[in-house]
C-alpha cells in the first residue's frame, strides 16, 4: 500500500513531466450519491489490472515488468482497480 484507503487526495506529484495530482474515492464516494439519486444498484463487478503498465504509468505500450502483477511484490496489484456499476432509476 502506497497511502491509507481513507486518503483520497489530492496527492500532488513532481516528477521530470510536471506536476500531477490525483484523487481516489471510497467506495462510500461512488455508491452513496447513486442512492441519494434513488438509483437501484443491479450489479458490481471490479476488476484487475491486466497488464503490468498499469503500474508503470500511462501509456498504450504493453507493460514490460511482468513482476508487477505479482501482489506480493507489489502490494495494490491484489486489490481491485477498476470498479463498474450498474443502477437504475427506481
Amino acid at each position: 500500500m502506497a497511502k491509507p484507503y481513507w486518503d483520497t487526495g489530492p496527492t500532488v506529484e513532481d516528477d521530470e513531466r510536471g506536476r500531477s495530482y490525483e484523487y481516489n474515492w471510497a467506495l462510500a464516494d461512488l455508491l452513496n450519491p447513486l442512492a441519494e439519486a434513488g438509483l437501484v444498484l443491479r450489479r458490481i463487478a471490479e476488476s484487475p489490472a491486466r497488464d503490468p503498465r498499469f503500474w508503470e504509468g500511462h501509456s498504450y505500450e504493453p507493460g514490460i515488468d511482468a513482476g508487477l502483477m505479482d501482489w506480493r511484490r507489489n502490494p495494490r496489484a491484489g486489490l481491485p482497480v477498476w470498479l463498474t456499476v450498474c443502477a437504475q432509476k427506481g
